[in-house]
């Protein structure tokens, strides 16, 4: 009995201590009738982060990095200067992310649920590049890479649940390039030196 008794104690402890530790950071989205959206960005432990908005363009309309660790943060964006439509609001740290998407229109502003996701991961290796996605969606995930905002390779990588690639570059030209990883739910970018 006693046995019974401590390894149900030893297993509620550490259900206990894995769910304090794996506590996500959460992102909460509010808009009031003037269009003013107010993004807040809460974490167990401080973190470097960036914000960003997006239109279904892929173009930038706001963006913010953080230079210094933070718990807690909070940002008002006004949205009615922008035009009426779709926008993403990302907050991406470390190789995680926090995406929720808005809908602009005269009636006010619609907010979805905020989504964690994992970032893609990129490396040069020579003339190689490596590819490292946790596609959680299982959905279809395409790249593209771009040299002065002119394609110059795009491929189909797949839908499955864990995406490792490694695409060999040496027929490209020496330079920078813009890699674009497109998922269902936005389109994740680096720039990269070959």
């Amino acid at each position: 009995m006693k046995t019974k008794y401590l390894l149900f104690v030893l297993l509620f402890m550490l259900v206990s201590a894995v769910s304090y530790a794996s506590e996500k950071p959460k992102m909460t989205i509010t808009a009031n009738d003037e269009q003013i959206v107010s993004v807040q960005f809460e974490s167990s432990e401080p973190t470097w982060f960036e914000l960003t908005v997006q239109d279904t363009k892929g173009e930038v309309v706001y963006h913010k990095k953080l230079r210094e660790r933070t718990a807690r943060y909070k940002q008002q964006i006004d949205f009615s200067k922008l035009k009426k439509g779709n926008y993403f609001v990302c907050v991406n740290y470390g190789n995680r992310s926090l995406n929720s998407a808005l809908s602009v229109s005269p009636n006010g502003v619609e907010i979805s649920p905020a989504e964690f996701f994992y970032e893609p991961y990129f490396e040069i290796e020579g003339e190689k590049l490596n590819i490292s996605f946790l596609n959680v969606a299982q959905k279809g995930v395409y790249l593209s890479i771009y040299k002065k905002d002119k394609l110059v390779y795009g491929i189909y990588l797949g839908n499955e649940m864990s995406i490792q690639k490694r695409l060999v570059l040496n027929q490209a030209e020496k330079g920078e390039y813009k890699i674009v990883l497109r998922e269902w739910f936005k389109n994740h970018s680096a720039q990269v030196q070959l």
